[in-house]
């Protein structure tokens, strides 16, 4: 993008990437909507979480533990709770196994709304990629394609 203008840069971003990664994260964003309405809810299997040790990214650092469901029918090692805890290593919370990727709190915290809207407002913009996007395009096409006919031999 060297040697561009902003507009030109501005151009290619929204052309190229925006809807395509837009499409994407909805996906992923929308595959959680579900679990996290359902704990949300109260709907999942509730249980306890234990911390078993801390994984570390890029940026930040997520507590990992142990979950299991309060009939222990179901044991998750390697699981996270949403929006992640203070608990030191050890300790244990209450915890539900709604289906997701991750636990959630009692009564689902905040997962669905940050879910949920996040899911809406990549919609938004999805929809904004292709109207201004594929549609304009067909739409220049068409107007050529009207005014070679139209300027006939």
């Amino acid at each position: 993008m060297y040697g561009m203008s902003a507009r030109e840069a501005w151009r290619f971003w929204w052309r190229c990437l925006a809807g395509p990664v837009a499409v994407i994260v909805l996906v992923l964003c929308a595959g959680q909507v579900g679990p996290a309405w359902s704990a949300h809810r109260g709907h999942g299997r509730a249980g306890t979480w234990t911390v078993t040790g801390v994984v570390c990214g890029r940026a930040t650092c997520e507590d990992v533990g142990r979950f299991v469901s309060a009939d222990g029918s179901r044991v998750l090692t390697g699981a996270g709770v949403f929006g992640g805890s203070s608990l030191e290593a050890g300790a244990s919370t209450a915890a539900v196994d709604a289906g997701g990727d991750v636990l959630y709190p009692p009564g689902g915290g905040r997962a669905w709304l940050v879910y949920g809207g996040g899911a809406a407002l990549l919609a938004v913009l999805c929809g904004a990629w292709v109207w201004t996007v594929p549609v304009a395009a067909a739409r220049r096409r068409r107007a050529v394609r009207a005014a070679r006919v139209g300027s006939g031999p």
